[in-house]
């Protein structure tokens, strides 16, 4: 058992480096089966003081850190003090010397305006997370608050209780928590123990840790929280090594399973692309649905700002639009038409036409002066037509376009389109993607077995930050009281009905074959995707469930997923799977069943809901799954 440090909260700032500071430094000294977990940037919504720097809380169940001598109160007797659990707010301080002073027991900073009074700042800060976590019910453990003076020296300070310097130890901070714990301290040292046992109340104290960190952690909006957040670590991911600089030398082809943060990269180096050589980005995905969702990420990354021409420093399109543009701008659009739905056959003949005209170099710098981009970014680049691929890539040289390729996710059953042996004289760089990026580790797990009980090696790893995640699988009939529950703890997570997005088959007979009706029925808004006519717009309304096919979920996202009538699915895809001859039929078609049934699952960040017929093969599969992970999967049936 690995000892585990986990950093919830900000994803970027000077808190949240003050965060990863402080994990290196007990990572450093904890022991195997040790938990600790920071919280950067706290915010106590309500409170008179509601911005805390880093809330700090543990438990050193194997081995509890020993204390050194210079940090015991005066009048112990002697006896060795250990700390088994803690809990702590750290105010952090970067201030240099000059702009510090420290009267008494009071320590003082300088901003612009004025000298601010450090310590009663975390005192009164003190007071706001134990009043916050009251009003929501939870009880508070023994918590204590510490001064961190990352600008001076720990051997420069003066012995104050709650002061930690720049150089301090995780024992220095800890030796902080046991000094304010003085009932219990002098408790156990006229004890007939044989040493001193400090923690933040004992075993119910240790217990209150986790529901600590499910109030404080969940506050805000954790949609945009949790996008944010994937977006700085993917910036982690990629950092100084994102590859761009090869972009113009050869192609970039980011490739993995959903949930690997392939569109998040992109954005990330569209952005970059952008701001640093002021190149115009072309973002193209698949359809209208993905364009309002990509567009939405995009804007929560700081992507999509106007430049001062007007236009935006990244356009997002769905690929059909961008075509229908160049179509028209080069004259080469249907005659007749007016640029709406035209018949499938004159589109053909005009992207023919289109590509004749590039046969010649004068003809495609006609057709590129038209374009005003100079990088493309292909999001669910595997999903594209082989002769759209082909025109794309002699539009533009393929040293300018950035591909995001999925693995196991596909919306035909044609073979996914090979975006790196595609024609061109031109080198590709494929960046192998493993680590999910998008769902919680909980998630990741349930996947793996689910694929695994179908014989699909599926080799997505979770990500150490994001913890958690639950999973609820509903045999039977889906009830109002069940929808009722799952929307509640949606809501209380901080989302709307749009946060959500519902899976259906379209199959009619299915348990849940209107579901859009079913939840209108119990006083439900609805964005019903599974209709031609509506899916052409994007949800107008907060209040709107998002509800959409299988096989158009992909690309999609939701902090909460509902996929029902799996079984039907499941049984579907099973039936379109072909096989070599050589292969044994029965199982390549589950593992083709299994992958897409992946492709539905990760479209989920924090709750996956299953829906299955009681007495299908799925339902059993999923109790099997269920069965491995009693701790965060939940299984309901309904009552006949």
């Amino acid at each position: 058992m690995q000892q585990k440090v986990t950093i919830l909260g900000q994803a970027s700032g000077a808190e949240r480096e003050a965060a990863e500071e402080l994990a290196k430094r007990f990572l450093s000294i904890l022991s195997p089966g040790d938990r600790v977990t920071i919280i950067a940037g706290v915010k106590c919504n309500g409170q008179m003081y509601r911005d805390l720097d880093l809330l700090v809380l543990g438990v050193l169940g194997s081995q509890p850190f020993s204390l050194p001598a210079r940090s015991i109160p005066e009048k112990h007797p002697g006896k060795p003090v250990r700390v088994r659990s803690f809990a702590m707010l750290v105010e952090v301080k970067d201030h240099d010397p000059a702009n510090i002073r420290i009267e008494g027991n009071r320590v003082e900073v300088r901003y612009a305006e004025g000298w601010k009074d450090a310590s009663n700042q975390a005192f009164q800060q003190m007071h706001s997370v134990r009043n916050f976590l009251r009003e929501r019910g939870c009880a508070s453990p023994f918590m204590t608050e510490a001064l961190w003076l990352r600008g001076v020296r720990q051997s420069d300070l003066p012995p104050l209780e709650n002061l930690i310097g720049s150089d301090a130890t995780v024992r220095d901070l800890l030796a902080v928590f046991a000094r304010a714990n003085v009932r219990e301290f002098y408790k156990q040292a006229r004890s007939g123990e044989s040493e001193v046992l400090v923690t933040c109340g004992g075993p119910q104290g240790e217990a209150a840790l986790e529901a600590v960190v499910e109030a404080v952690a969940g506050e805000g909006s954790p949609l945009t929280m949790d996008r944010r957040r994937l977006e700085a670590i993917c910036g982690h991911a990629v950092g100084a090594e994102d590859h761009s600089e090869v972009i113009g030398r050869k192609m970039l082809v980011l490739r993995g399973r959903g949930g690997t943060g392939k569109t998040v990269r992109l954005l990330r180096i569209g952005k970059q692309r952008s701001e640093r050589l002021g190149e115009r980005v072309l973002f193209l995905t698949y359809n209208r649905a993905l364009v309002a969702d990509v567009t939405r990420m995009a804007s929560l990354a700081g992507a999509c700002d106007l430049r001062p021409d007007g236009s935006r420093s990244i356009e997002v399109r769905s690929s059909w639009s961008f075509f229908h543009g160049v179509l028209v701008a080069s004259g080469l659009a249907p005659r007749g038409t007016d640029g709406g739905e035209w018949p499938e056959k004159e589109v053909a003949e005009a992207l023919e036409r289109l590509g004749r005209n590039l046969d010649s170099s004068v003809g495609r710098e006609r057709l590129r002066a038209t374009i005003p981009f100079d990088l493309v970014l292909v999001d669910e680049a595997q999903d594209w037509a082989v002769a759209d691929r082909d025109l794309l890539l002699r539009l533009f040289d393929g040293t300018k376009v950035v591909v995001a390729d999925g693995v196991d996710q596909f919306v035909t059953d044609l073979p996914a389109c090979d975006w790196i042996r595609s024609p061109g004289g031109f080198e590709r760089l494929v960046i192998p993607l493993t680590t999910s990026l998008r769902m919680k580790a909980n998630l990741c797990r349930f996947v793996r077995t689910f694929c695994g009980e179908l014989g699909l090696d599926w080799d997505l790893e979770p990500h150490p930050e994001l913890a958690g995640g639950r999973v609820t699988v509903v045999l039977g009939d889906y009830s109002r009281s069940k929808h009722e529950e799952l929307m509640r703890r949606h809501a209380v997570a901080g989302n709307q009905p749009v946060d959500a997005l519902f899976l259906t088959t379209g199959s009619a007979g299915a348990r849940c074959a209107d579901l859009g009706a079913q939840i209108r029925g119990w006083g439900g808004e609805v964005w019903d995707g599974t209709d031609a006519a509506v899916r052409t717009s994007a949800p107008s309304r907060a209040e709107q469930h998002r509800i959409v096919r299988y096989e158009s979920s992909r690309g999609l996202e939701a902090w909460t997923v509902g996929c029902f009538d799996l079984d039907s699915f499941f049984e579907r895809r099973r039936s379109a799977c072909r096989v070599d001859e050589l292969d044994d039929a029965s199982a390549a078609a589950d593992r083709y069943a299994a992958r897409w049934c992946a492709m539905a699952f990760t479209r989920a960040i924090d709750c996956l809901v299953v829906h299955a017929d009681p007495g299908s093969r799925v339902a059993r599969l999923l109790q099997n799954v269920a069965a491995a992970h009693p701790d965060f999967v939940e299984v309901v049936r309904s009552q006949p």
